[in-house]
């Protein structure tokens, strides 16, 4: 199987350079690159930031589904403490300055 993908100009030069002073074809390159790379397993932001707090709070792992839903209302309540609106509408209005009034901040 075939597959073309465009890149720039530039980007192609400095892969040309990068494929020749490994002694190979710019396109055998990408194929040897982009097979690392599965091969490695990219992980995305979200699953390295998970991994790094089950590492400093293993406890977190066993919570159930009922503990989490009960921490995230706990915070979104002490989050809402320190929001100095009466409603996310009044917020959404005040950001986008349709009814601006220094008094309420």
């Amino acid at each position: 199987m075939t597959k073309t993908i465009a890149i720039s100009e530039d980007i192609y030069r400095i892969l040309e350079e990068y494929a020749q002073s490994r002694g190979l074809a710019p396109d055998a390159l990408v194929e040897k690159l982009i097979s690392e790379s599965i091969q490695r397993g990219t992980k995305s932001w979200y699953q390295t930031f998970r991994e790094k707090m089950l590492e400093k709070n293993p406890e977190l792992a066993n919570r159930t589904k009922e503990e989490i839903l009960k921490e995230f209302d706990r915070l979104s309540d002490k989050i809402a403490q320190g929001i100095h609106f009466k409603s996310l509408e009044d917020m959404e209005r005040f950001m986008r300055r349709e009814e601006f009034d220094p008094r309420r901040l």
